[in-house]
């Protein structure tokens, strides 16, 4: 019997000893919560000599209230069942069989703080009544740490991604927009034939080009300085912008030249448009004297599949722009269609 009980007590001393050098921390409760046993790395974590907390206090002190409160209301959710804050947080799964797994913040003596995942298993007798519960936890703070890091890193990597994509969109509209205006310049108006080009490969439709340029504007310049002149041509953007077809661009292309592109438009529809524009400017109010605009159309009707896209917007261009001067050549505040004056 003496060597039993040695037996006995050498086997404790083993699995004290096993158990101390855990790299857990480990605490065990009687049925009611009162802590029974803590091993050494629950103590030197926690910073707690065994005399504080053995015997005394049930493990929540140890853990965070705001914490407990939150895990008892997800508790009685997921058991149907109320959970009061409190030890009963803890030992709810634990004590139907179910081994609870869960993080929580270890507050130390000291008040600092560390996290660990926690699990709580219920402790049978040998006729599997609960005598207690066992709480095994795992320090996961540094795991945390770098969790968190790399959060932190990924939402600084969004941000930056952000404003690199609203930059580059920034840019891009600068790249392709006249600074007075706000309109497209001849880049962004050379973009968007691009694309018309491209959109009348796959489904044929003709495109007409119109070109617009104020008449006198040197005089209007020379009377009213170049802030007079400036705000005419912003106030002449802005009617523009607001009569323009959905699918059109317009661009300053010049000084005081515009240049419109008008998708799915043929030559009789694009004398209209023109014609349109021509009566709003010289009915324009808010200007220091009535202006009036010149205009010359080209249209493409087919696209040569031979010829660089250049060529193609260089040669309506030129086309327009003959149609433009010979408005101006029969006394401004015209619109002259290139077939017109091939006729």
């Amino acid at each position: 019997m003496k060597e039993c009980r040695n037996n006995i007590s050498v086997e404790s001393r083993w699995l004290q000893l096993i158990l101390d050098s855990a790299d857990f921390t480990i605490i065990s409760t009687d049925v009611n919560g009162i802590i029974r046993s803590a091993n050494h790395g629950a103590l030197e974590r926690l910073g707690y000599d065994p005399y504080e907390l053995i015997g005394i206090y049930t493990p929540t002190i140890l853990h965070d209230a705001t914490e407990v409160v939150y895990r008892a209301d997800e508790l009685s959710d997921e058991l149907e069942v109320v959970i009061k804050p409190g030890f009963d947080v803890f030992i709810a799964k634990a004590r139907h069989g179910i081994v609870d797994e869960n993080e929580w913040s270890y507050i130390r003596k000291d008040g600092s703080r560390f996290t660990v995942l926690l699990s709580v298993t219920a402790l049978m007798d040998d006729d599997g009544h609960i005598e207690g519960y066992l709480g095994i936890g795992r320090d996961i703070s540094l795991q945390k740490s770098m969790e968190n890091k790399i959060e932190l890193q990924k939402e600084t990597l969004e941000r930056t991604n952000r404003e690199l994509t609203e930059a580059n969109k920034l840019l891009h509209e600068m790249i392709q927009t006249d600074p007075l205006t706000h309109l497209l310049n001849r880049r962004g108006l050379h973009n968007c034939f691009e694309q018309e080009i491209e959109r009348i490969k796959r489904t044929p439709a003709p495109l007409s080009m119109l070109l617009m340029d104020l008449d006198h504007f040197k005089q209007y310049n020379d009377e009213f300085g170049h802030l007079g002149g400036d705000q005419l041509l912003e106030k002449l953007s802005t009617m523009l912008k607001e009569h323009l077809r959905t699918n059109d661009c317009v661009a300053r292309f010049g000084g005081e030249e515009f240049l419109f592109l008008l998708p799915q438009t043929d030559e009789l529809t694009s004398v209209k448009i023109a014609e349109r524009y021509r009566v709003i400017i010289e009915n324009m109010d808010g200007l220091n004297r009535p202006v009036t605009a010149s205009f010359g159309i080209s249209t493409l009707l087919t696209v040569d599949n031979a010829e660089s896209i250049t060529i193609q917007f260089d040669r309506m261009m030129e086309q327009a722009d003959k149609a433009m001067y010979a408005s101006k050549s029969e006394g401004r505040n015209k619109v002259k269609h290139f077939s017109d004056i091939n006729k």
